[in-house]
């Protein structure tokens, strides 16, 4: 009995991985659904969307208002 919420907890750490792994239901996993900020040559990952047309839309759109570069790969 002493083992079961040990166990138990990482059969849900395992669950919550796969889940985490796989993204969300429904989203495409094609590349460029993830947008980057590049500034003074440093890249930061910023968001993750489930279609590469709302990445690109993001980007276009960040791009106008803030002088850095905004892409997605």
């Amino acid at each position: 009995m002493r083992y079961l919420w040990p166990a138990a907890t990482v059969i849900l750490l395992i669950v919550a991985g796969l889940l985490y792994v796989g993204g969300e239901p429904g989203c495409e996993l094609a590349g460029g659904n993830t947008l980057y900020l590049n500034r003074q040559e440093v890249e930061t990952m910023r968001a993750r969307f489930c279609y590469a047309a709302d990445c690109r839309l993001v980007a276009e759109q960040m791009s106008k208002v803030e002088p850095a570069r905004w892409y997605c790969r």
